[in-house]
């Protein structure tokens, strides 16, 4: 069958465009040809420039204090534009989303997932095209870990008729599965993170070395801007006189002071630095997600806030809701603890196995109402 994967393919976002890969290859790997849709927005694509002009004065400004690392960034964004060259079978480009409905002929069936794509307080990505607006019904229509990340019933009102045209749904964190179940009435499966469910050997194979001089680190891994510079330094103080160990930092648009920032890695490097590190520290979703499957020691360095519920959801699953911490008290006693991951491997393979057998019958069968 023919598949077409809409998502954050186009996003200069590690998590981003590496779960897309990782989706890609899991269809493929059922059976099917797959192709990723080419779709993003023009707010989108501005968002991601070295220098945006439509996001507002104050971000253009955070942009151009970056100045001074311009060609750092610069070889980062050819990275992510060489990654989905190399590694993303795409379509042809559309920016418009009223385009898309020419390829109801092309697909017999669209996958939306993963990521936020139905994470409508996002303005910058909201659009009805990750609800498949632009597929009839002929076309059969899947979310695979969908994530509504902070959005509420409320939030996602104006999309209820297009989530109760889905032939199966599947969300990537349990709030998610409630929000969507009382719009729809169905039952919504929470299921894994694409680089969580796909075979780690398919990480290692596009993994490549980036050139860091120190054999053992810590690395932090966070997509706080500007205005959170100061979040989270004096834990990483305290979890780098713990472990002896330098940190080295990869965000978005900020140095963090007293650290080692690395700006430049493209999305196969980033997979080496995780894969490398002495530990992991994160507040990303997909920090947290890659971190598991390099089975690394890590912690998640945020407090849960109730809204977004993406980290605590897979931790939980994985029995690891104590790699979470806030409080710097808490980092003498957690830096002595190792993660068993021989027990989480025992709990991450039956929810592969929920997670496969959820996309396998979602692309095998029309609804469950055909049964």
């Amino acid at each position: 069958m023919k598949i077409g994967i809409i998502t954050f393919h186009a996003a200069d976002n590690y998590g981003a465009v590496l779960q897309a890969y990782c989706l890609q290859e899991i269809v493929k790997s059922i059976g099917h040809e797959v192709k990723i849709i080419n779709y993003a927005k023009p707010s989108q694509i501005d968002a991601d420039a070295l220098y945006p002009i439509h996001n507002g004065a104050k971000r253009l400004i955070k942009r151009l204090l970056m100045l001074p690392h311009h060609f750092n960034r610069k070889r980062r964004a050819f990275g992510f534009r060489l990654f989905r060259a190399r590694y993303l079978d795409l379509t042809m480009w559309y920016s418009d989303s009223a385009n898309l409905v020419e390829l109801q002929k092309k697909f017999e069936a669209f996958v939306a997932g993963s990521d936020q794509i139905w994470n409508t307080t996002k303005e910058v990505d909201k659009s009805d095209a990750y609800f498949l607006a632009f597929a009839e019904e002929q076309n059969r229509k899947i979310a695979y870990a969908a994530s509504i990340g902070e959005a509420t019933e409320s939030d996602l009102s104006g999309s209820a008729s297009l989530m109760k045209h889905f032939d199966f749904i599947s969300t990537r964190e349990k709030r998610g599965s409630k929000v969507i179940g009382d719009i729809t009435g169905a039952v919504i499966p929470v299921v894994l993170d694409p680089t969580l469910l796909i075979d780690r050997k398919v990480l290692l194979s596009i993994s490549r070395k980036y050139p860091l001089k120190n054999r053992q680190y810590i690395l932090y891994y966070t997509m706080d801007g500007f205005d959170k510079r100061k979040d989270n330094t004096d834990l990483l103080k305290r979890i780098s006189y713990a472990y002896q160990l330098p940190v080295f930092v990869i965000s978005p648009e900020w140095r963090k002071k007293g650290f080692q920032a690395i700006l430049d890695a493209d999305p196969c490097e980033f997979l080496w630095l995780i894969q490398k590190a002495s530990l992991v520290c994160t507040n990303s979703f997909h920090g947290t997600a890659l971190s598991i499957a390099f089975e690394k020691d890590f912690f998640v360095l945020e407090k849960y806030n109730g809204k977004d519920d993406r980290k605590k959801t897979t931790l939980s699953k994985l029995g690891l809701l104590s790699r979470m911490i806030s409080d710097v008290s808490e980092i003498e006693e957690k830096c002595k603890e190792k993660i068993n991951y021989t027990h989480v491997n025992q709990l991450l393979k039956k929810e592969r196995k929920i997670s496969m057998d959820f996309l396998k019958r979602a692309l095998g069968e029309r609804n469950l109402a055909d049964e």
